[in-house]
């Protein structure tokens, strides 16, 4: 498995290309921990956008109420996913991040963090990579 590739998603009603990152040095191979949490992720990936919506949307709504005017019907107005980033852990939990640009904080973005397919929440990339 390369540690990098690019793969079709669909995600709130739309096709996208995202890219697939694996948390990894050079020359160092992709643990089977985050084999595990890739293969979990592709298996459940659309329960979990569907939840990353409902968690975006509510990260929004709390810190962003005024600029989005209460009206959060076009995620894609604020939100784009971009890469799927496969953490390594020293735990035994899955984690992956779904980074994504994000019109509030162009230069930072923002990330869902995704600990064993059900522990959703939005941070900072910073928090992340």
């Amino acid at each position: 498995m390369e540690n990098e590739r690019i793969e079709k998603f669909n995600i709130w009603g739309r096709e996208l290309d995202l890219k697939i990152v694996f948390d990894n040095f050079e020359g160092e191979e992709i643990t089977k921990q985050q084999i595990q949490a890739y293969e979990s992720f592709i298996k459940q990936h659309n329960n979990i956008f569907e939840q990353a919506y409902i968690e975006i949307e509510k990260y929004c709504k709390e810190n962003y109420n005024e600029q989005i005017n209460n009206n959060f019907d076009n995620i894609f107005k604020y939100v784009k996913p971009t890469t799927i980033y496969i953490k390594r852990s020293s735990s035994n939990d899955r984690i992956i991040a779904i980074l994504c640009n994000f019109k509030f904080d162009i230069e930072h973005g923002i990330a869902v963090l995704v600990t064993n397919e059900t522990d959703i929440k939005v941070c900072m990339q910073d928090d992340i990579l």
